[in-house]
């Protein structure tokens, strides 16, 4: 019994440290597909509604609201987006204006940093790089 429990805590103590290396990447891919979704989220509502929807992101309180649903989302604690205020969509779910836009969230976590990028083309359509 001694002999399994000794093997059970050496098996643990081999696996917790490359799993505790893998969280941020984990809260970080998360985050991007959480914002990913909720932008198609926008997007779609513009589409079903016949009307404009956005994204807006509060950088001081590191959240975003989509409106017209009044959905409020806030970013993990270490994660942080690029600068960007409003995200809008056309009734056809089209970019308003059409500019292509790029995002970035950041995830800083002892010492290191991550990025995921995404782009918005003009069309709506999301894409994380």
């Amino acid at each position: 019994m001694l002999v399994v429990l000794g093997l059970l805590a050496l098996l643990l103590a081999m696996t917790v440290p490359p799993f505790m290396r893998y969280l941020p990447k984990m809260r970080l891919r998360t985050a991007s597909e959480l914002l990913a979704a909720d932008l198609t989220l926008a997007r779609s509502t513009a589409l079903q509604h016949r009307s404009a929807a956005s994204l807006i992101y509060d950088s001081s309180q590191r959240s975003y609201l989509i409106q017209p649903l009044g959905f409020v989302r806030s970013l993990p604690r270490d994660v942080s987006a690029s600068q960007f205020s409003t995200i809008a969509f056309d009734s056809q779910g089209l970019l308003n204006p059409p500019n292509q836009v790029v995002l970035t969230l950041t995830l800083t976590d002892t010492g290191q940093s991550m990025t995921r990028t995404f782009t918005v083309s003009p069309g709506g359509r999301v894409r994380v790089n």
